[in-house]
């Protein structure tokens, strides 16, 4: 878009030009500075082929007929339903058509809205991952495209029969997504790719969407945070596995710790909590939850650094309810075997040189170790400290790293080891320096070698 809009005459404004870049690189060039490093090993990094995943996120081979597949289903079944699709095609079409003119009109910007479609489309291809939030930019493009075709026509029948038509399919959209509640109208044609979803699927109707219904309160999550901070709470840490359910997840409890008047830990480590600030968890516990969201998930938190499995937990904590701790009626297990894996790999990543170790979150909270101070005993018996103020910050390049996650097959490729329960076993030498594992370029299984390796996604 901009580069059309600087070659049709953007080039006489210098002042502008010069303007809006200096904007550019105050708001968003510090940004991309430092985080550099990480971008380009995203952006270099291969992509695992054949992972067809859902409309919503999937992973198919950069470039590939798949790739530009997925992008064409996910916008007919989830993004825009094939009425509207229909739209935006005819627009698009009929920009084409315009360009044909000569000369064309300055007033005209209909080479820009093709080039912004053009251009997002081959970036978004271009990346590693598919996902259907990353063409959302292209809505605003093909809105006005998909709209301005009948809006211009010189016949009154068609400029009032579509625009009748367009703001039909509008409102039968709002109300079945808003309500869960309408028609669900689909035509199966039997094509395409069996890793693409919904290929070969035209959705006419639907009442799906990435969230559907009216809003709904559950749980009071917010005003447990605010009266953790009345008792003494500054930040909180968030349990990547415990807390992932639609209606409560890391994402939105990130923004109702800020709204709470709290601040997340830095770096979400655990180890940073005081004594009164809190852990934020979920789960199966036969302890009473603090609240239950609305699609049924249980909510909890512990009150201060010690993380421990939420089913035996002592130091949980309701503060709405009390600023007093209380226990889980259960005792707390060890898994003998997962005590026994985890310990050899430890003791050879000593021998190799490892002179410190730091446990993520969900290791503690699986409730195959005991919880955090279980793992420390376990990590001084073989003479392996936590990094200095126990902080994953400060984890050196001898340290070791380790990580827990649930669903062992997904994980295939950059665990060490299968733990009891389906759970993946997944050793770093360093730092865990990002947040998608399959991008690591310093996994570790020590029993195996003492070299690391990189993830699918790494390169």
């Amino acid at each position: 878009l901009l580069a059309v809009m600087i070659l049709r005459g953007g080039w006489r404004r210098p002042k502008g030009i010069a303007l809006f870049a200096l904007g550019v690189a105050i708001t968003g060039l510090p940004w991309y500075l430092a985080h550099f490093d990480g971008l380009l090993t995203y952006a270099l990094g291969g992509s695992v082929a054949g992972s067809g995943g859902s409309v919503y996120g999937a992973d198919p081979a950069r470039w590939s007929i798949e790739d530009w597949q997925w992008y064409l289903w996910a916008a007919i079944n989830s993004q825009y339903y094939l009425p509207l699709w229909l739209f935006g095609a005819v627009g698009t079409g009929w920009g084409l058509h315009r360009l044909r003119r000569r000369p064309w009109n300055p007033a005209d910007v209909t080479p820009e809205l093709l080039a912004g479609i053009a251009v997002a489309i081959v970036l978004c291809v271009a990346l590693s991952h598919n996902d259907v939030r990353y063409t959302m930019p292209l809505v605003i493009y093909l809105g006005i495209l998909g709209s301005a075709w009948f809006a211009t026509a010189g016949r009154r029948w068609l400029r009032v029969g579509a625009g009748a038509l367009l703001v039909a399919i509008c409102v039968a959209n709002l109300i079945t997504v808003s309500t869960g509640k309408g028609p669900d109208a689909t035509i199966g044609l039997g094509i395409g790719t069996a890793t693409v979803p919904d290929h070969g699927d035209l959705t006419l109707f639907s009442t799906k969407g990435w969230l559907v219904g009216k809003p709904v309160k559950g749980g009071e999550v917010e005003a447990n945070l605010r009266a953790a901070r009345e008792q003494g709470a500054r930040y909180v840490a968030i349990d990547p596995v415990g807390v992932s359910t639609s209606e409560y997840n890391v994402t939105g409890l990130g923004i109702l710790v800020r709204f709470a008047g709290l601040q997340v830990a830095p770096n979400n480590d655990p180890a940073a909590l005081g004594p009164r600030d809190v852990f934020a968890t979920g789960g199966d516990s036969p302890a009473q939850p603090c609240g239950v969201a609305a699609d049924g998930g249980r909510i909890y938190f512990e009150r201060g650094a010690d993380v421990q499995p939420v089913a035996s937990a002592e130091n949980l904590v309701c503060p709405v309810r009390s600023a007093q701790t209380y226990a889980s009626p259960q005792k707390p297990t060890v898994d003998a075997a997962a005590v026994a894996t985890l310990e050899r790999e430890l003791r050879a990543a000593k021998a190799q040189g490892a002179d410190s170790v730091y446990f993520q979150a969900p290791v503690p909270a699986s409730g195959l170790f005991g919880g955090a101070q279980a793992l420390r005993t376990i990590a001084q018996r073989i003479g392996l400290p936590a990094p200095a103020g126990g902080l994953s910050s400060n984890t050196g390049s001898n340290g070791v790293t380790v990580e827990l996650m649930t669903n062992y097959p997904a994980w295939d490729g950059m665990s060490c080891q299968r733990l009891p329960g389906d759970r993946a076993l997944i050793l770093l030498r360093g730092p865990l320096m990002t947040l998608t594992l399959n991008y690591a370029t310093n996994l570790y299984c020590p029993t195996r070698s003492s070299k690391v390796f990189t993830g699918p996604g790494g390169g």
